[in-house]
């Protein structure tokens, strides 16, 4: 049978001696009645039964009696208010911790903060620890709006516990004053001009003209019909110039071995309050990296509680020197020059390499000569009443 049928219909285990067994079990074969199990313990027979034909067995045929099931539970709970007071404050904060906000997931945002747009967030009306059906979106997007000129759109989206906000930044104007007053564009470096373009300002350079590291390229300082005016120069000089990236790789290098991982601290956050569970003493005799974890749990995969489960966990690793040989410091070299040289010319155009390698006592030099067109025009303030320009 079921196993939830049987609590739902609640059943009955008697107990009596096995002398007995005899006349229990005749009585129950003459009145129809079904045993569910039977078990013996030394002299003692249990006999398992639903409640509703326990109640046709007269009580001398048993010595004790327990009942199970769903009926009984519920009357048992009467008689203890306790519990049943215990059971709906749980009921209450699972419902109301599932209509409030726990969460805050922050999207489209690039020169402003988290911490900031949290804070803006909060002025505005919107915080963790809210009720969701009390928040009036409409306003809290129109105050945040109007009081934060660096936001220029914003979308808020209750889902469960959490509040995704996607906002869109203000574009920066410029205004020379506020930018650190006014400047010229010169050249970071040597190099033959490609190309000229100009946002603010006066272009004193032209497409094949070489300049040198220094070199003004737009001027500040331009003319109109009343006269020269001053302002921040803007734009971009893309021009043709060398670089040269030299990397080396000794023959010894420090690797890491992982050794394992432990656990070096559990916290529970509870309404804003964390309260430490484990906390790791002692030293360890490997050295390690720490990662932080923090979740949320989870009741039935649906209702979000307003708790935060927080681990850091070590992991071990011991460091220790490796011998590298000819073909393994090359390889290392190589590799090497391959990053320094993405993280360099991320942002220009690469029109020629030229590599070359050298050995020394203590390992292998890398170098590679690079020809490449970007943008070299790099800001130099001035003062207007020094004629800048």
């Amino acid at each position: 049978m079921n196993a939830a049928l049987r609590f739902l219909y609640g059943t009955c285990t008697l107990t009596f001696h096995s002398e007995r067994k005899t006349e229990v079990l005749n009585f129950l074969l003459q009145n129809g009645i079904g045993v569910i199990s039977c078990d013996c313990i030394g002299e003692e027979e249990r006999l398992t039964l639903f409640k509703r034909d326990f109640e046709r067995i007269p009580n001398t045929l048993y010595t004790s009696v327990s009942e199970h099931g769903a009926l009984h539970l519920l009357s048992s709970a009467l008689y203890r208010p306790g519990l049943i007071v215990g059971a709906v404050c749980v009921l209450l904060l699972f419902t109301l911790s599932s209509l409030t906000v726990w969460r805050l997931e922050i999207e489209g945002n690039r020169r402003l903060g988290v911490v900031e747009i949290e804070a803006a967030l909060e002025n505005a009306g919107l915080a963790v620890g809210d009720f969701s059906p009390m928040l009036d979106i409409s306003a809290i997007k129109t105050k945040l709006l109007l009081e934060n000129p660096d936001i220029s759109w914003v979308g808020i989206y209750l889902r469960g516990t959490t509040a995704r906000i996607e906002i869109r930044e203000a574009s920066i104007v410029e205004d020379p004053h506020a930018q650190g007053g006014f400047c010229n564009l010169v050249a970071a470096k040597d190099g033959v001009v490609e190309r000229v373009a100009v946002d603010a300002g006066r272009a004193v350079v032209s497409s094949g003209m070489t300049v040198r590291a220094g070199e003004l390229l737009i001027s500040g300082i331009y003319s109109t019909a009343t006269g020269l005016r001053a302002t921040r120069a803007s734009g971009a000089v893309l021009a043709r110039s060398e670089d040269i990236v030299t990397v080396y790789q000794s023959f010894s290098t420090t690797e890491r071995e992982y050794v394992g991982n432990e656990i070096e601290s559990v916290s529970i956050e509870f309404f804003g309050k964390n309260i430490k569970l484990f906390k790791k003493s002692g030293k360890n005799d490997a050295e390690y990296d720490i990662i932080r974890r923090k979740e949320q749990l989870v009741l039935f995969g649906r209702i979000a509680l307003p708790v935060f489960l927080e681990r850091n966990e070590r992991i071990l690793y011991q460091a220790y020197t490796v011998n590298l040989d000819e073909d393994a410091a090359v390889r290392m070299a190589f590799s090497q020059l391959r990053s320094e040289m993405a993280a360099r010319f991320f942002d220009a155009e690469i029109l020629s390499e030229g590599i070359y390698g050298e050995w020394t006592d203590g390992g292998y030099r890398l170098a590679c000569r690079v020809e490449y067109i970007a943008d070299i025009a790099v800001p130099l303030a001035y003062d207007v009443g020094n004629n800048g320009g």
